[in-house]
């Protein structure tokens, strides 16, 4: 890579950095946020998912992560906070790059200004950052899957697929089942010989298996990690999720709060919509269409009725709907001629600003300033 090629990426995402690092920071809160938090900080010290340090499954790569940060911060919720804003930063950026090869540069820039303030992954950033890898796992994995199905691609994105899938299991493990479907659709849509999907499950269980093992050896065999795990598991989702036994009612609850907590960042970007008079369904076009549902609606079907207990549990889709919102924009900015294109992404980035401090109701709320 050149000189003159490598200059403006190194801009943008110095620019980035910057921008998510002004919008985490100053409104980050003083203390360890959630509970789940203070098991992470146990875990700085002692790495233990049998004594919920932190709790099951573990996140191995991430407490992993979070040690070498600490190794030049002081303090837990610096820690998090700069982990939480050097993963924001990389899911952006790649969701960037994403969208500038699916789209056009105009996407990208749209879609990554989407992404920064939307306001769950806002929250997360300053919360929760353990949840911020959903949306990195998923960008991570979204990549590869998209270079693998444009014309004249060789076998590496595709094998990388299963990689990027792996590691992102390591930071988020209900990553691996959210995105089987992009990996498999991704397979049958390529055409590549079964051969190349063993190789793929070779890799991707070589990689699990470094940080299982890693998340067994820290338990001393003492013991059955798939018994702690399904019991964690059946403790969070039976109480909301009527697959595992919950009521109407709060089984409904769950449902609203899948689509608002997903959906609130349209809100910056679905008013564009209306203004194309014709939404031709070309072959290219229908291609982006199946590439963006297998991955979004997966992990949204999982948070509406699996489990979804926080805004920021909805970050493995929310970036698939910033894509989209960042095509629907670019189209918006070449059928109306607005000029330059930076006054759209200002007025993106204003208008999710406006979602995160103003919340239009009681379920956003808990995706706003207000909650913090």
């Amino acid at each position: 890579m050149t000189a003159a090629r490598l200059r403006p990426g190194l801009l943008g995402s110095a620019l980035v950095l910057l921008l998510v690092t002004a919008t985490r920071w100053p409104v980050a809160p003083k203390y360890l946020y959630y509970f789940d938090s203070v098991n992470f900080a146990l875990a700085l010290d002692e790495f233990s998912p049998a004594l919920h340090q932190p709790q099951p499954p573990g996140y191995p790569l991430f407490v992993g992560l979070t040690r070498l940060i600490r190794l030049v911060m002081r303090s837990p919720e610096d820690v998090f906070l700069v982990t939480g804003i050097l993963a924001s930063t990389a899911a952006v950026l790649l969701l960037w790059a994403l969208g500038r090869r699916m789209f056009g540069p105009a996407s990208g820039l749209l879609a990554a200004a989407l992404l920064i303030v939307n306001p769950a992954f806002w929250m997360g950033g300053i919360t929760n950052q353990v949840r911020i890898f959903l949306a990195l796992g998923a960008t991570a994995a979204a990549l590869p899957a998209w270079r693998a199905v444009e014309p004249g691609q060789a076998r590496r994105p595709f094998i990388a697929l299963f990689a990027a899938l792996g590691i992102a299991a390591g930071f988020r493990p209900v990553e691996t089942l959210l995105l089987i479907p992009l990996v498999l659709w991704t397979w049958r849509r390529t055409r590549r010989p079964w051969s190349d999907l063993f190789i793929g499950v070779a890799i991707l269980g070589a990689t699990l298996a470094a940080w299982m093992l890693a998340t067994h050896a820290a338990t001393r065999g003492q013991v059955n990690l798939a018994e702690i795990f399904w019991v964690y598991a059946q403790e969070q989702f039976r109480g909301s999720s009527a697959v595992f036994g919950a009521g109407a009612a709060a089984a409904a609850d769950m449902f609203w709060k899948a689509i608002v907590w997903n959906g609130t960042g349209v809100l910056a970007w679905i008013w564009a919509a209306p203004f194309h008079r014709t939404w031709r369904i070309d072959p290219r076009l229908r291609l982006h269409l199946e590439f963006l549902a297998v991955w979004f609606l997966p992990a949204f079907l999982f948070s509406a009725f699996i489990h979804i207990g926080d805004p920021d549990q909805a970050l493995a889709a929310i970036p698939a709907l910033c894509l989209a919102g960042g095509a629907v924009l670019a189209r918006f900015v070449q059928a109306r001629s607005v000029q330059p294109l930076a006054r759209v992404a200002l007025a993106v980035l204003a208008l999710n600003a406006a979602l995160f401090f103003l919340p239009p109701g009681r379920l956003a709320r808990a995706a706003s300033f207000r909650a913090v």
